[in-house]
């Protein structure tokens, strides 16, 4: 988590990120850190000046610098785009998002507090919380319901430990969200999942998970989460498959891709390289085509995307009025 910044600097990366495409704005946030002595006003400024024109070779070198702020202050989509398709580098910073990814490390059980954030293991909730079933998690498949076996637990996010963050601020600043999903083994398309909020993180204690009816369900290794703040963006909505070209919206409207997809020569670099900013992330976009309706004019957001214990990935998506 993006940590050693100078006190007040917050606020600059704030509207940074509020404005990614003005430039006078990150030039005046880099006379502010040069009045502190910090070397990364220099590098701001070279980043601002290689921006305009786009050539990769211009864009000065970023070793030793903290890779979430190199995120946040848009060097890593220009870097993206400079050797990609420069043409859409206004375009895309229209529709960038602020987004956390998730970063996993294996913990013994024991050896993580109450109300951390986490996946696998057991839960902490509230006591005399009912634990979840297919029906709570709303599994319903071609009018075939799951109702009363017991869910599995995905993970849990203590709001608290992000709500310094860009992206969190659309969220409660406190409070513990929950994740449950229920799969039934022998028809997998039989999937729901459950998010429950829970505002009292203190109140919270370690819970002994159901025993599992199926192995979809069971309980997952506990491993600890920590967060690093990055940009996210909308996969790009245009491609092939078996000859057949996609009539997606455009980046919400935002862009005429056609010409800028046939002139680009490094359009499957374009792919992977959003795909790699949106991999295993909370708040922002979704990381496949047809998983989930996320385009950017809709209404909804992928609030985090979490797997299974057999291994699905599943992007929870919610109404933005909602969170």
């Amino acid at each position: 988590m993006l940590t050693a910044l100078h006190a007040g600097e917050r606020d600059w990366l704030t509207a940074v990120v509020a404005a990614p495409l003005d430039d006078l704005k990150k030039l005046v946030y880099a006379d502010w850190l040069e009045e502190r002595g910090d070397p990364r006003a220099a590098f701001l400024r070279g980043y601002v000046e290689a921006s305009k024109s786009m050539d990769p070779a211009k864009l000065p070198p970023a070793d030793g610098l903290p890779e979430e702020w190199l995120a946040l202050i848009g060097y890593r989509i220009t870097e993206l785009l400079a050797t990609t398709a420069p043409a859409l580098r206004e375009a895309a910073f229209q529709v960038a998002r602020p987004a956390l990814r998730l970063i996993e490390t294996k913990a013994k059980e024991d050896t993580l507090p109450d109300g951390v954030s986490k996946l696998g293991g057991r839960p902490d909730l509230p006591p005399g919380f009912a634990w979840p079933t297919g029906r709570d998690c709303k599994v319903n498949y071609n009018g075939l319901h799951e109702s009363n076996r017991p869910a599995g637990f995905l993970g849990q996010i203590n709001l608290d430990e992000i709500a310094h963050t860009q992206a969190a601020k659309v969220l409660p600043p406190t409070g513990m969200l929950s994740f449950f999903a229920s799969v039934d083994s022998d028809n997998p398309d039989m999937l729901g999942v459950k998010c429950a909020y829970f505002a009292n993180v203190a109140a919270l204690v370690r819970t002994t998970s159901l025993k599992p009816s199926t192995t979809g369900n069971r309980r997952m290794q506990a491993r600890r989460l920590s967060f690093e703040e990055t940009l996210s963006l909308p996969l790009y909505p245009y491609y092939d498959i078996g000859g057949l070209r996609s009539s997606d919206p455009k980046w919400g409207g935002v862009i005429e891709v056609d010409e800028v997809f046939e002139a680009s020569h490094a359009t499957n670099g374009l792919i992977a390289g959003i795909g790699r900013f949106n991999s295993d992330t909370m708040m922002g976009y979704c990381s496949q085509f047809g998983v989930c309706d996320d385009n950017v004019t809709s209404n909804f957001r992928n609030l985090i995307k979490l797997t299974d214990a057999e291994g699905r990935g599943l992007y929870l998506v919610i109404k933005a009025d909602d969170l």
